[in-house]
């Protein structure tokens, strides 16, 4: 089975807290907007072209609906944080790595998951820092 901790191979999920719980957020309102404004559209619709004795039947499957998407919603936060965290997760290692080589002069290429977000970003950073390695030994 594959655990939420193999799929990130990460420690923490939430590495930069903030930014990660906001983009969270943002997703879960624009998805709840989403939900809200579908089922206002529905059970309107509905009140117009059934009889009142259906819509009390369709009241429970309304509730069905709103509980299948919570699930969703649940899945939904779950993907947004693993997928925030691959594109957060190497920003941290990054800043601190960028730090120790400015105040040491000691340039060494920064080390990158290959499912990273910032994989490209990371590896144009490296080839920086290979022409200033480069460019300190002259």
């Amino acid at each position: 089975m594959i655990t939420i901790k193999k799929l990130l191979k990460r420690k923490t999920l939430l590495v930069e807290k903030r930014f990660q719980l906001e983009f969270i957020f943002t997703v879960v309102i624009i998805f709840l907007i989403a939900i809200v404004i579908s089922l206002l559209n529905f059970t309107s619709f509905l009140s117009n072209i059934l009889p009142q004795a259906a819509i009390i039947s369709t009241k429970t499957r309304i509730i069905l609906f709103l509980i299948s998407t919570l699930i969703i919603l649940s899945v939904a936060v779950i993907v947004t944080l693993v997928y925030s965290n691959k594109i957060i997760g190497p920003i941290p290692r990054l800043e601190k790595e960028i730090k120790e080589m400015t105040q040491t002069n000691k340039y060494h290429c920064i080390k990158v998951r290959e499912k990273d977000r910032l994989k490209h970003f990371i590896d144009s950073i490296n080839i920086l820092i290979k022409k200033l390695q480069e460019e300190s030994k002259n």
